[in-house]
């Protein structure tokens, strides 16, 4: 561990595999204590354990960021549990596949869920504590990143409506 983030508490949402997962070990390894969010709590702990065996301080937390009171309610318990947030990783997302004309409307409804609303549940409920971050940390900053994908500059069969 560097850390040139000890000291800091990160955030990060779809943390139960692929990036986000890779995210929080990586934020983990420059000594930021991460919290692990997502809605499959077998996977957060597994990425937690990974984190722990590592040296680093992780806490799992199993919510749904489509529902703003569930959004709220990690970010708050992050903060009650590790003492304040200096960075969010929106990172949960998810991709239906398949033609646009044959792929329901509740698919549809649930990308946007979670791509967009989930975002910006989370993102709402995490200001007040990043601004805080930026004004008492040692770095003087507070970090929100929005991982994104190619999606919106490059189309793929099968993955219009994402598109």
């Amino acid at each position: 561990m560097t850390g040139r983030l000890r000291n800091t508490v990160a955030l990060v949402t779809g943390a139960g595999s692929g990036i986000g997962a890779a995210t929080a070990r990586g934020l983990a390894a420059e000594g930021a204590a991460v919290a692990v969010l997502g809605r499959r709590r077998g996977r957060l702990e597994e990425v937690a354990d990974k984190v722990r065996a590592d040296g680093g301080t992780a806490l799992v937390v199993q919510a749904d960021i489509t529902d703003r009171r569930q959004a709220a309610a990690a970010v708050e318990s992050v903060v009650t549990e590790l003492g304040r947030l200096d960075t969010l990783v929106n990172n949960a997302g998810f991709m239906g596949m398949g033609q646009a004309a044959e792929s329901p409307l509740e698919e549809w409804d649930h990308m946007l869920a979670v791509n967009v609303q989930g975002l910006l549940y989370t993102t709402h409920a995490a200001l007040p504590h990043l601004l805080g971050a930026a004004e008492d940390s040692p770095r003087k900053v507070a970090d929100l990143v929005n991982i994104s994908s190619t999606g919106g500059r490059v189309a793929r069969p099968g993955t219009a409506v994402y598109n």
